[in-house]
């Protein structure tokens, strides 16, 4: 998986402090072709020292919802587990292990310390 960054409208900041200590970050996720079970790790050590506490992605991306799941220790990577939506009146469930993702995208704003 590949994490790109998305800098301000100047291109220069690419973490936003929001005021506070946590801090902001808007970039894309590229998925490839061996979707891991449990989901992808995302590491932000590079623009968060302890890590994502928490990713908002767009709702929905060619048929799939994506779940950030924080790391249980602080500055371990969290991951981003990909479900695929099921029929009317079905409930999602996640991709298969090795599925091929290599088509599909996500944006994402993620938020840390």
């Amino acid at each position: 998986m590949e994490m790109e960054v998305i800098a301000d409208n100047s291109g220069m900041n690419l973490v936003r402090n929001m005021g506070f200590q946590m801090k902001i970050l808007a970039g894309s996720l590229k998925f490839d072709d061996n979707y891991p079970l449990g989901g992808y790790e995302v590491d932000a050590s590079g623009y968060f020292p302890k890590g994502f506490v928490f990713m908002m992605f767009n709702p929905v991306s060619a048929g799939y919802t994506f779940e950030f799941i924080p790391a249980s220790v602080v500055g371990d990577p969290g991951k981003v587990k990909v479900y695929e939506c099921g029929g009317a009146g079905q409930p999602m469930k996640e991709v298969d292990e090795n599925a091929d993702l290599s088509s599909v995208g996500a944006v994402f704003l993620g938020f840390g310390y």
